[in-house]
């Protein structure tokens, strides 16, 4: 089932399998879904966002996609919180430089800010 017809089978109560959020988060994620459509799946599912079948399939799209990376031992990742709308400064990155500077191997990830002053990418 495509993502729009994801969307008007939750809009009509219908049923949806676990296949069918499968491939609603695989067309998200390949970058084929429009942006109101995500906004509409992502609107639709908050609900059921403590349902396990849900979660594991946004789980699977992101794994299946996901690029290994074979880090150091002792490395840490650093990701900031996000979505505070406080307007806050790009705290985990300051903090990725800190431990780095104290010799234990940083990953760090993140975006561009949404709701705060800088995000990761911003910053870097």
């Amino acid at each position: 089932m495509s993502l729009a017809a994801t969307i008007a089978a939750f809009r009509n109560n219908n049923s949806v399998q676990t296949s069918d959020i499968d491939a609603a988060f695989a067309e998200i994620m390949d970058g084929a879904a429009a942006h109101d459509d995500i906004k509409h799946f992502l609107t639709l599912t908050m609900p059921l966002m403590n349902h396990a079948p849900l979660i594991a399939a946004g789980a699977r799209a992101l794994r299946s996609r996901m690029v290994r990376v074979n880090a150091p031992d002792g490395a840490v990742d650093v990701c900031g919180t996000g979505g505070d709308g406080g307007h806050t400064l790009n705290i985990s990155t300051a903090v990725a430089f800190v431990v780095a500077g104290c010799g234990v191997p940083v990953a760090k990830h993140g975006n561009r800010a949404m709701s705060s002053k800088s995000g990761a990418a911003d910053v870097l």
